[in-house]
């Protein structure tokens, strides 16, 4: 059984899962990548805050 687990373990339907395992997986990359992102951001303020600080 090569294809058992593409369906992602649940099994497409036709109506009932099909649009959860779309649209989900998108939401959830969005969400990952809207978090990754503030950090980064926050990260480089308080980086560059800090220097600053430091600095004076």
């Amino acid at each position: 059984m090569p294809d058992a687990g593409h369906a992602g373990g649940r099994p497409v339907a036709g109506g009932g899962c099909s649009w959860d395992d779309g649209r989900m997986g998108t939401y959830v990359v969005l969400l990952v990548m809207v978090l990754l992102v503030g950090l980064a951001v926050l990260g480089g303020l308080y980086a560059y805050l800090t220097r600053e600080r430091v600095r004076r």
